[in-house]
Protein backbone atom coordinates (compact mmCIF):
# COMPACT_ATOMS: atom_id res chain seq x y z
CA UNK A 1 0.00 0.00 0.00
CA UNK A 2 0.99 3.18 -0.54
CA UNK A 3 0.12 6.64 1.07
CA UNK A 4 0.87 10.22 -0.33
CA UNK A 5 0.75 13.32 1.75
CA UNK A 6 0.47 16.45 0.89
CA UNK A 7 1.70 18.66 3.41
CA UNK A 8 0.31 22.12 3.01
CA UNK A 9 -1.67 24.41 5.51
CA UNK A 10 -5.46 23.46 5.07
CA UNK A 11 -6.23 27.53 5.13
CA UNK A 12 -3.82 27.82 1.98
CA UNK A 13 -5.32 25.04 -0.43
CA UNK A 14 -6.77 27.36 -2.59
CA UNK A 15 -2.83 28.92 -2.94
CA UNK A 16 -0.60 28.16 -5.21
CA UNK A 17 2.64 26.66 -4.40
CA UNK A 18 5.27 26.01 -6.84
CA UNK A 19 7.05 22.88 -4.71
CA UNK A 20 4.54 22.25 -1.76
CA UNK A 21 6.10 19.01 0.35
CA UNK A 22 5.05 15.62 -0.23
CA UNK A 23 5.43 12.38 2.22
CA UNK A 24 5.43 9.39 0.55
CA UNK A 25 4.68 6.16 2.72
CA UNK A 26 4.51 2.22 1.99
CA UNK A 27 3.34 -0.87 4.01
CA UNK A 28 5.04 -2.97 2.74
CA UNK A 29 5.30 -7.01 3.07
CA UNK A 30 8.65 -8.35 4.30
CA UNK A 31 9.61 -11.81 6.58
CA UNK A 32 10.11 -12.00 10.12
CA UNK A 33 13.79 -13.32 10.48
CA UNK A 34 13.13 -14.84 13.57
CA UNK A 35 10.00 -17.03 12.24
CA UNK A 36 10.30 -17.11 8.98
CA UNK A 37 7.01 -16.17 8.57
CA UNK A 38 5.26 -12.69 6.77
CA UNK A 39 5.06 -9.23 8.21
CA UNK A 40 4.59 -6.33 7.39
CA UNK A 41 7.10 -2.62 7.29
CA UNK A 42 6.02 0.82 7.62
CA UNK A 43 8.72 2.77 5.28
CA UNK A 44 8.42 6.05 3.36
CA UNK A 45 10.60 7.37 0.84
CA UNK A 46 12.85 10.73 1.37
CA UNK A 47 14.11 12.14 -1.84
CA UNK A 48 16.10 8.38 -3.01
CA UNK A 49 16.21 6.98 0.49
CA UNK A 50 13.98 4.06 1.44
CA UNK A 51 13.37 4.40 5.55
CA UNK A 52 12.14 1.17 7.25
CA UNK A 53 10.20 2.90 10.19
CA UNK A 54 9.32 -0.39 12.17
CA UNK A 55 7.02 -3.43 12.05
CA UNK A 56 3.69 -2.20 9.87
CA UNK A 57 0.06 -3.03 11.13
CA UNK A 58 -2.04 -5.59 9.75
CA UNK A 59 -2.26 -4.66 6.20
CA UNK A 60 -6.11 -3.30 5.92
CA UNK A 61 -5.89 0.53 4.42
CA UNK A 62 -7.78 1.72 8.41
CA UNK A 63 -4.72 0.00 9.82
CA UNK A 64 -1.96 1.51 7.55
CA UNK A 65 -3.24 5.31 7.87
CA UNK A 66 -3.41 5.23 11.59
CA UNK A 67 0.24 3.72 11.46
CA UNK A 68 0.71 7.08 9.54
CA UNK A 69 -0.41 9.11 11.60
CA UNK A 70 1.46 8.25 14.65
Amino acid sequence: MICVILQVTVNKLQQKTEKPEVRYFTLERGINFETGGDRTVLCAWDGGSHINYRDGPVATPAAFIDAVKN
